[in-house]
């Protein structure tokens, strides 16, 4: 039973309708393995459009909600927001491409407390502690010129509890397709796809669309998809089931390419954000994904080819090369960051 002081952490990340759900989402799984650690976990966040500030402290963990200009706000403005409003803490966690060294900098030196930086940029960091849960080609070093240790690969992405449980349970695959393209969708990948299936004949497989809770067209996807047999929803409580039992994934690539390579499901994959690009050329050149593009450059006609090529190799789908991930990334982090914490 720990008698000592919680350890009080910020945690510094946004989610919106442009940026995505995936910074915000990849932290509260850290935040959960801290709070078991007995850490007393703070979010900020700024109020953006399509954020999941409400998801967050509907979760029990506290939340300083910042104004929504983040277009004409400075990283010297954020830290001044942060330093008025918080007076103390033990650590800090940053998730934001727009936060770099200056900020962390500042930070780390106001509250004199260790810092987490969590990124796949490979930028100059002023941290404890750098991770990128993604992989790279080998002879391609990173964050060369930052302190701190390293957590760098898959080996350290941060999962939720559920997929390394389910991955040792190797669940029956079902006869259905999952589809999903992040949190927001924000490149509209969903209305592609159902526009494809629109034109397609009777289909041998079941599809399960997920548009993502902070889809801001979903009226728009409900209307279209009415007339058809694809299952959609916003968002499913069951997404790791629903993954671990589908035959087959079409979505976006980012933290979803190893949730997906954790659990062995196979999947055709589009790039939805520059900083995906590298490491979705890198996975299909392993072999571990099909790679359909970028999103700004498909359109119906590239998901119908694909639904197309689908349906002629649904019952002996080529093998694609395993890359192991056992799911336990997120214990690894948190153990590493509560070490630095307690030095």
């Amino acid at each position: 039973m720990r008698t000592e002081k919680p350890r009080h952490i910020l945690i510094r990340a946004d989610a919106s309708a442009l940026i995505g759900t995936g910074h915000v989402m990849r932290c509260m799984v850290l935040a959960q393995h801290l709070t078991v650690l007995g850490c007393q976990v703070h979010f900020i966040c700024r109020n953006l459009p399509g954020n999941l500030n409400d998801y967050i402290a509907a979760h029990g963990y506290g939340i300083t909600v910042l104004p929504d200009n983040a277009e004409s706000v400075t990283w010297q403005d954020d830290v001044a927001n942060i330093i008025t409003q918080h007076a103390h803490a033990d650590g800090v966690i940053v998730d934001h491409y727009q936060l770099g060294k200056e900020w962390e900098s500042a930070i780390s030196t106001h509250f004199a407390c260790p810092l987490l930086a969590i990124d796949d940029m490979n930028r100059p960091h002023q941290s404890d502690l750098i991770l990128d849960q993604n992989l790279w080609p080998a002879g391609n070093p990173r964050y060369l010129n930052s302190p701190g240790t390293h957590l760098i690969g898959p080996e350290y992405a941060l999962l939720r509890p559920s997929f390394a449980a389910l991955r040792e349970q190797h669940l029956p695959r079902e006869n259905q397709l999952l589809v999903c393209f992040g949190g927001s969708d924000p490149t509209g990948e969903c209305e592609k796809f159902l526009r494809a299936v629109q034109e397609m004949p009777a289909l041998p497989f079941t599809i399960i669309l997920i548009a993502g809770r902070a889809n801001l067209r979903y009226p728009q996807l409900q209307a279209i998809a009415e007339n058809s047999d694809v299952l959609l929803y916003a968002h499913r409580d069951d997404f790791e089931q629903l993954l671990a039992t589908s035959h087959y994934m079409i979505g976006a690539s980012g933290s979803s390419n190893w949730e997906r390579l954790c659990l062995n499901t196979p999947a055709s994959v589009v790039c939805v954000a520059d900083n995906q690009r590298d490491t979705s050329e890198h996975l299909a050149n392993l072999g571990a994904i099909r790679y359909l593009g970028e999103a700004q450059r498909l359109n119906s006609a590239d998901y119908y080819a694909e639904l197309t090529w689908l349906i002629q190799h649904w019952t002996a789908l080529p093998t694609l090369s395993p890359i192991t991930i056992d799911g336990n990334g997120a214990i690894i982090t948190a153990n590493s960051f509560f070490r630095i914490l307690t030095c």
